[in-house]
């Protein structure tokens, strides 16, 4: 199986009523103190960009994901190609070249 396929099970799934469902943050609490209230008006502040994050955050990971190599190389080097790269001697190619039939040349 794919490591990136996520699979829910339908058991795992809750389904709520929408009806239940209260948009306005007020409308979830009864009465709320004067002293209360500016919390209240932060959190709501609070929610909305936590909502505009998960909006966004699809797009976050699959840009980390595109950043991050699919494969990476390393070279093993003997002892003397190590002092010929610190005196300069030895060039690394830090890229394969193609041709056009897709070898390396």
């Amino acid at each position: 199986m794919d490591k990136e396929t996520i699979i829910i099970a339908s058991e795992d799934v809750e389904i709520i009523d929408a009806s239940e469902y209260k948009e306005e943050l007020s409308e979830h609490f009864g009465r709320v103190p004067e002293v209360a209230k500016p919390l209240l008006k932060g959190a709501k502040t609070v929610f909305s960009q936590i909502e505009k994050s998960l909006y966004t955050a699809p797009a976050f990971i699959n840009a980390v994901k595109a950043a991050v190599p699919d494969v990476t190389l390393q070279a093993m080097l003997t002892d003397e190609q190590k002092q010929q790269i610190t005196k300069g001697a030895l060039k690394l190619m830090t890229k394969k070249r193609w041709l056009a039939h897709g070898k390396p040349y």
